[in-house]
This record gives C-alpha cells, sequence and structure tokens, in this order.
C-alpha cells in the first residue's frame, strides 16, 4: 500500500470538518444545514485519473441518487486526482457535459470546490476565493428539484454570492488561514 495515500474516513472527515467550518459555520450556504443535520448527504471518494472511469463513476452516481431519495446530495471527493486547478476545470467542463447526456431531463447539476479555487479575474490570494476553497477537489451532485425549492423559499437568492465575497473579504486573512488549518487536523 502507497503510505502517500490518504485514508478514506480521514478524507471524508476533512470535508465535513470545512463543510462544519466554512459552509455551514461561515453561513455560505443556507441550503447545506438541514442536508447536513438531516444526514442526507452522500461522500464518496475517487481515486482514480482516467475520465472513462470517472464518466461511470458519476453515472452510478446519478442512478443512486435516482434510486434513492433518502440521498439528498453526493459529494464525490477526489484526495489524490485533478489536483492542478487548471485540470480540474477542464475536467469539470467534462463532467458538465457528461450530465447534460447522461440527464437530459436536467434532474442534477454539478457544483464544484477545490483547494485552489480561484474566481476570475481575481488574484490567487485573494480572500474571496476561499469561498470555494475546499480541502479535496470536489464535484458536488445537486437534485435540481432541491435546488429549485432552495432558491424559492430563499429571499435574495441572487445576492448570496455577492455577500459571501464581502463577508470573506471582511475576514482577517489569519483567521482564514486558521480555519483551513484547523479542516485538516
Amino acid at each position: 500500500m502507497n503510505n502517500n495515500v490518504l485514508n478514506d474516513d480521514y478524507v471524508v472527515q476533512c470535508t465535513q470538518r470545512w463543510i462544519d467550518i466554512f459552509v455551514i459555520g461561515l453561513k455560505l450556504c443556507p441550503f447545506a444545514l438541514p442536508v447536513i443535520k438531516n444526514n442526507t448527504a452522500r461522500y464518496v471518494i475517487f481515486r482514480n485519473d482516467k475520465l472513462s472511469v470517472l464518466k461511470s463513476f458519476l453515472n452510478d452516481e446519478c442512478t443512486k441518487l435516482i434510486n434513492d431519495d433518502t440521498i439528498e446530495t453526493t459529494l464525490i471527493i477526489t484526495p489524490e486526482s485533478f489536483l492542478d486547478y487548471d485540470q480540474f476545470l477542464k475536467v469539470l467542463a467534462r463532467v458538465n457535459n457528461w450530465l447534460e447526456k447522461l440527464d437530459p431531463d436536467a434532474r442534477f447539476q454539478i457544483a464544484s470546490f477545490h483547494p485552489d479555487y480561484q474566481f476570475a479575474n481575481t488574484d490567487y490570494d485573494d480572500k474571496e476565493n476561499f469561498t470555494n476553497r475546499s480541502p479535496f477537489p470536489i464535484f458536488h451532485i445537486l437534485r435540481e428539484s432541491s435546488m429549485t425549492k432552495a432558491v424559492d423559499s430563499y429571499k435574495n437568492m441572487e445576492n448570496i454570492s455577492e455577500r459571501n465575497i464581502a463577508f470573506m473579504n471582511n475576514m482577517d486573512f489569519t483567521l482564514i488561514q486558521k480555519l483551513q488549518n484547523d479542516i485538516k487536523r
């Protein structure tokens, strides 16, 4: 066994801490708390960099979501794959393309998170990038029906991104770094 391979439990625990600390704790996503509270998020580890294998894996995960309505959302975590952010973006484009073909009824959408996430027209160290910086690359499959319901129930949906950016930009950078370190403890 390769000693550099991260243990699955550790990968999931870091991801869950990131969700608890950043996503829920900093209120970056107002829809996450019920999913976590109700234990309806599925965490799966993908350890391969072959696109054909990822496509099959994505298809299997969408099928699981279709067949099991107790799963609200799936996070495909890739702790050793797609670590280069530019490569990740290329793969993300492919994943979105595949999803359109796998799911012509548009039941799902993909959100993405990455340790080196960077919004267009920002510098790497700009604090707003931390709104989408996860401990590992993640392809997050969301049910479209859940997103529609959440959007319909949330006032000022269009302001979430702006609020998050302003919030992060007003945070002390040392605190952001401390929170990032707490995730991988």
